[in-house]
């Protein structure tokens, strides 16, 4: 299991505090921002916060342990996941790749290219190799 997950689930489970001395390289905010999805411990957060930046690590989490409400396991947590690529998507990457254009560059006339392959969308997909 992930590390950062391991220490959120302990959080949530475990009543002892020798586990705090293995996740001291974890920062807390990313912590504290996963613990926000769930909506049991947002009281919990609120005294948090207060002292998210005084602290360091270790007491934080201390401090986390001692006013969370223990479950049996962990709530339900975000799991951010990477967008898929669709066709059209794909599509601009291989246009952007092919008149080598910047980021920037490109997300300014992103909305008039856009406009230009929907009129005839097959052809392009054929031209730039989209299945």
């Amino acid at each position: 299991m992930n590390k950062f997950y391991e220490c959120i689930k302990n959080l949530y489970t475990k009543n002892d505090y020798d586990w705090i001395k293995y996740f001291s390289d974890i920062n807390c905010i990313s912590v504290i921002s996963a613990i926000k999805s769930c909506d049991i411990s947002l009281e919990c957060l609120k005294k948090v916060t207060k002292y998210m930046y005084v602290l360091d690590n270790d007491c934080l989490f201390i401090y986390i342990n001692s006013i969370i409400k223990k479950e049996y396991k962990v709530p339900w947590i975000k799991y951010y996941k990477k967008k898929k690529d669709t066709k059209v998507d794909l599509l601009h990457n291989r246009i952007r790749k092919y008149f080598n254009y910047s980021e920037k560059e490109y997300n300014y006339i992103h909305p008039t290219i856009h406009n230009i392959i929907h009129k005839k969308i097959q052809e392009y997909y054929v031209k730039f190799g989209v299945e």
